[in-house]
């Protein structure tokens, strides 16, 4: 089916990818020459092939070479192969008059600057929406692998899904890397209007453990364009009503959660937690503080309690009643629930 949409598609690559994702159109109308990269951004390191409109191909000078018009397409997107071949196929069946020979040499119109403007929020759509409704299997594996009770993967999985098909990109001493498909559990984040803004990546091995490949493991998407980034947080567990259970990280939070707690939400890290603004009917916030050996975590904790009591809210901080080893930098509530006699 590839073979006949690659030949469909022969000579009309500029007008279909320009079309399914207009920040390309720089590239496409520079005459081969280089250009910012439509993921990354950058000075001058992308650029299209000669032979482009015949055969969609791309090159990025960090994040590698993209054969044809479906895998630039997978490039610039973050969709899958499937998404791109339908989103190509459906473009050349509902606009078959527009596919012409002149489309191969015709100069494309400037986008407007709202197609860039969303950028941010067509990943954030694509990710979710190749991610799975209904299988849990990798967070309850992971759940697992953190020993923690394999039933709280279903109160993550109600505000998160899993993606066994993440592309992903990431620094290497300052330089962009490819490394290709990754699985991940994508959590939303919401800010402090309730609004879903971006989702926070857990990245796992195949086995559903932790990844150990990737330079970061954990790492938060770009937010919608347009929202508000403050108080934000993954909401696990039940609505609170007047005390409100916070910690940074998510799995510090099921932790709390598997002590006892009905809920407990996420802020992602100490910079969040300490800017976190909890909902008009909260009059008590409990923070399960990180025991860093930077005290990153504490002072967090620390400055959220000193302005949230002005505001008349009491603020209880909570650190793990363990040492933390010669070899770690850190404790949190996970590690302390981990050593817990089961």
């Amino acid at each position: 089916m590839i073979s006949k949409l690659k030949q469909k598609a022969k000579g009309n690559w500029g007008y279909i990818i320009s079309s399914i994702e207009p920040s390309t159109l720089d590239a496409i109308n520079s005459n081969c020459s280089h250009v910012p990269c439509p993921v990354h951004g950058g000075k001058d390191g992308y650029r299209v092939y000669r032979d482009f409109h015949e055969t969609g191909g791309s090159v990025c000078n960090t994040c590698g070479n993209f054969s044809d018009g479906f895998a630039t397409l997978e490039f610039v997107t973050g969709m899958s192969v499937s998404e791109v071949v339908k989103k190509v196929r459906d473009l050349l069946d509902d606009k078959p008059s527009l596919i012409t020979k002149k489309a191969k040499t015709a100069r494309l119109p400037k986008p407007k600057p709202v197609a860039k403007a969303n950028k941010a929020t067509e990943r954030l759509r694509a990710a979710w929406l190749q991610s799975s409704q209904n299988d849990i299997s990798l967070i309850e594996k992971y759940v697992v692998s953190r020993g923690l009770p394999v039933g709280l993967a279903e109160v993550w999985a109600s505000q998160a899904r899993q993606n066994s098909v993440m592309r992903t990109y990431q620094k290497v001493e300052g330089v962009i890397v490819n490394f290709g498909v990754q699985p991940a559990i994508l959590s939303i984040v919401y800010n402090g209007d309730g609004q879903a803004i971006s989702l926070h990546r857990t990245y796992l091995d195949g086995e559903g453990a932790k990844n150990t490949v990737l330079p970061n493991a954990k790492t938060l998407m770009p937010s919608k364009e347009g929202v508000k980034w403050f108080s934000c947080a993954v909401r696990l567990g039940e609505q609170p009503e007047t005390t409100l259970n916070v910690a940074e990280g998510i799995e510090t939070s099921l932790a709390v959660m598997a002590m006892g707690e009905s809920h407990c939400w996420a802020t992602v890290n100490a910079q969040n937690l300490a800017g976190f603004v909890p909902p008009e009917n909260i009059k008590e916030v409990v923070v399960w503080a990180d025991l860093d050996k930077s005290e990153t975590g504490f002072k967090a904790a620390q400055a959220l309690q000193e302005r949230l009591c002005k505001e008349g809210i009491e603020v209880i901080i909570k650190l793990p009643p363990m040492p933390v080893p010669k070899s770690a930098k850190s404790v949190d509530w996970l590690d302390y629930y981990q050593s817990l006699p089961k």
